[in-house]
């Protein structure tokens, strides 16, 4: 394992410095002292982090590989790292690099839960569950939350639904307004045919939520369940004349086709 693990390694050091190479010419850190490293390596990663978001992919790139390039050695770098590959589909570097994170430090609880949601995404739900657990068992994480909620929709997708729901509930003991986890416990109960509790969840989830694709598409759906044809229009005309191009307008779309035949 050790040597199969080193020759990854290996070649995620040889590929990023064939990346940072193009960068530039002459090394920026040069004149540069410590802190002044430390200081523009935190402003790329924002930047990247924040053309991530843009979906300005290259852009993303660019910034997170000079992040690298001023403070390799900086757990948050790697993280930061770690996350662009996993977004995108460059797996192996991903956990190369949220390896080395937590190498630099093991108690980051914004990397481990990071990393499980790495972990999850490719399949690997019981080592996504061991960093989600590590994350919360840190007293000083301050956003506990979204491990809670990423552990629970992990959980969802390993068919583990007692489980996941507790977490979720856990989510909104710590955050009661989390719309992460009161529109997977919405969606959870309204497929489980639970109307009661749909409603309770999706009545909380429309306080905190601003009018959205998911949030109309849930109430369409609670509505046609339990045979409120006034308000499932109502959700139906604002969903299709707000949002025409959403997603949720092609599901419903589909799901009115498949009703009308």
């Amino acid at each position: 394992m050790k040597g199969r693990f080193g020759w990854i390694l290996l070649l995620g050091s040889l590929v990023l410095a064939g990346c940072q190479s193009s960068l530039v010419g002459k090394d920026p850190r040069d004149n540069l002292k410590g802190e002044q490293r430390t200081s523009s390596a935190e402003s790329h990663l924002r930047l990247g982090y924040a053309y991530l978001q843009s979906g300005q992919i290259e852009r993303g790139k660019d910034r997170f590989l000079r992040a690298l390039q001023y403070a390799p050695e900086l757990p948050k770098v790697q993280a930061g790292m770690g996350y662009y590959f996993s977004q995108v589909g460059q797996n192996q570097l991903a956990e190369v690099h949220y390896t080395e994170a937590l190498r630099l430090d093991p108690t980051s609880s914004e990397t481990l839960n990071s990393f499980g949601v790495h972990l999850c995404n490719t399949g690997k739900y019981s080592q996504a569950q061991v960093n989600f657990r590590k994350a919360l068992s840190n007293q000083f994480y301050g956003t506990p939350a979204r491990a809670y909620v990423n552990s629970g929709l992990c959980l969802l997708k390993e068919n583990k639904p007692k489980q996941a729901i507790d977490d979720l509930r856990e989510a909104l003991k710590t955050e009661p307004e989390n719309q992460q986890a009161l529109r997977a416990l919405t969606e959870f109960y309204l497929e489980d045919q639970k109307l009661n509790l749909a409603t309770h969840y999706l009545n909380r989830y429309s306080r905190t939520a601003k009018s959205s694709p998911p949030l109309l598409w849930l109430q369409y759906q609670l509505a046609t369940a339990k045979g409120d044809d006034k308000l499932a229009t109502r959700a139906l005309n604002t969903l299709q004349n707000s949002y025409p191009e959403s997603d949720e307008t092609f599901q419903l779309l589909q799901s009115l086709d498949r009703s009308n035949k």
